[in-house]
């Protein structure tokens, strides 16, 4: 573990049948900290945890990660290019940026937790397996965000839907042929989502 930046404080933890355990109290993943490490399937991140660095993972072989509250932004490209299956946030997170989670392709489930609020960065999700989506209405979104995905089913409140669709070519969701979309009023949360259209072309995406 040498090569890791000492002010992450990771010089102290340790991969053990190919999970990787960090320790209290480090605060950041540096950039970088694990670019191309194929000797890691699960990261274990401690509840100390603010802030996952550029590149932090960027086409490591990881499977699995557990978030924990407290957790506020993932910068840019840091999980491009894994191996991820499903990711679930914590409340606490603000920022996801640019092309975070783009390219892993085994990615099928992501859960937004209802965030206190969340912007999500050009091409966060591209390019991966996402089949369900429920986007709370406090989301903010950039371009392409879930372009290239192969969504089924997709949450999502009217306002932030009509934004999406007046981004046209730019739009988060271009290229997901098969979606069918659910839309609620901000003011009706606790009433049942109601079936309003199935899509069958990307031209509206």
């Amino acid at each position: 573990m040498n090569n890791i930046k000492v002010e992450t404080g990771l010089e102290r933890d340790y991969i053990k049948n190919r999970t990787l355990i960090i320790k209290e109290p480090v605060e950041k993943i540096a950039d970088r900290a694990f670019q191309g490490r194929k000797d890691i399937d699960i990261v274990v991140l401690p509840n100390s945890i603010k802030s996952i660095g550029f590149r932090a993972f960027y086409e490591s072989s990881i499977k699995g990660i557990i978030f924990p509250e407290g957790l506020r932004s993932i910068h840019t490209e840091a999980f491009e290019n894994c191996r991820l299956t499903r990711v679930q946030f914590p409340t606490t997170l603000f920022y996801i940026g640019k092309e975070a989670f783009r390219d892993n392709n085994y990615l099928t489930e992501v859960d937004f937790n209802e965030p206190q609020a969340l912007y999500i960065g050009t091409k966060a999700f591209y390019n991966d397996n996402i089949k369900i989506l429920d986007i709370p209405s406090i989301v903010k979104l950039g371009n392409n965000v879930f372009s290239y995905n192969k969504l089924k089913y997709m949450k999502i409140s009217e306002s932030l839907l009509k934004e999406s669709l007046a981004k046209k070519l730019q739009g988060p969701f271009i290229n997901n042929p098969e979606v069918e979309t659910a839309i609620f009023q901000e003011t009706d949360k606790n009433i049942p989502p109601r079936k309003v259209k199935k899509i069958t072309k990307t031209s509206k995406f």
